[in-house]
């Protein structure tokens, strides 16, 4: 699915403000459908139980600062969400982390610096007894519930 920028309305604020494409991607992944109806100063003041500030929100004017191609880290405890990072396409490469055999999963990180997770059913040539943390493997990167997992991961 192919996501672009979007101008909202705030119905707290009454500002307008810029519902980006990451965020969209975010809520695609989360299966959520609708759009969200207030800024992002507003649902953190709704979160946080701050209603009076909602009057005086600093995104009212859909300026706010977005960083670009970094995941923003935000508390799980405090139920909020982590945004996911671009995917590469293609086959990539990288080298193994930490491998739980008797887990049957394990960690790696790909040459664009990013961590994923794969289990046994990720192995395309090869059993959890062949790896171990230093090895070198191809794998395709891929979304899943709790970040990047690798698939169909075999010797580089």
């Amino acid at each position: 699915m192919d996501f672009q920028d979007q101008q909202l309305a705030c119905d707290a604020c009454g500002g307008t403000f810029t519902w980006s494409c990451g965020e969209q991607e975010f809520f695609a992944l989360k299966g959520l459908t609708q759009a969200p109806k207030r800024c992002l100063g507003a649902r953190r003041a709704r979160k946080n139980g701050d209603h009076a500030r909602y009057e005086a929100c600093p995104f009212a004017d859909g300026a706010r600062p977005i960083p670009q191609n970094r995941p923003r880290e935000h508390s799980r405890a405090a139920g909020a969400f982590r945004s996911s990072p671009r995917l590469t396409p293609g086959v990539l490469n990288g080298t193994v982390l930490k491998v739980l055999q008797d887990k049957g999963f394990g960690f790696l990180r790909g040459d664009d610096d990013q961590d994923y997770y794969f289990n046994e059913s990720s192995l395309l040539t090869l059993t959890m007894h062949q790896l171990s943390a230093g090895s070198r493997v191809s794998f395709e990167a891929a979304h899943s519930a709790r970040g990047l997992r690798a698939q169909n991961v075999c010797h580089a």
